[in-house]
């Protein structure tokens, strides 16, 4: 979980291994670090994605970011290295999305 003085964020990573596997705790650290980052949602969801596919050169990686209602429009910024891993519900009109409670 993410937050800022501006939003929340719930992150999710998903990644197949090749040669590094992630420390957790480092890797919370990493995101908690994105707190009092002034960007837009897409560039930090692009940033994660990046500096983890650079650093860790899995095999496949995704990275959603599910961010904090504003102004009532959802901003669920998702990248992907492939389309499996690719949550296809989000962009599923009929799939009803229960929102966490900051959203």
């Amino acid at each position: 979980v993410s937050q800022s003085r501006y939003c929340w964020c719930d992150v999710f990573i998903t990644y197949v291994p090749d040669a590094h596997d992630v420390d957790e705790k480092s890797l919370l650290q990493y995101i908690i670090s994105f707190r009092d980052e002034c960007h837009f949602h897409e560039e930090i969801c692009e940033t994660i994605y990046k500096r983890l596919h650079d650093a860790l050169k899995p095999k496949q990686l995704n990275v959603m970011c599910l961010y904090a209602r504003r102004g009532g429009i959802d901003i669920n910024p998702e990248r992907s290295s492939c389309e499996e891993l690719l949550h296809s519900s989000l962009s599923n009109v009929e799939f009803f999305h229960l929102k966490t409670p900051k959203q």
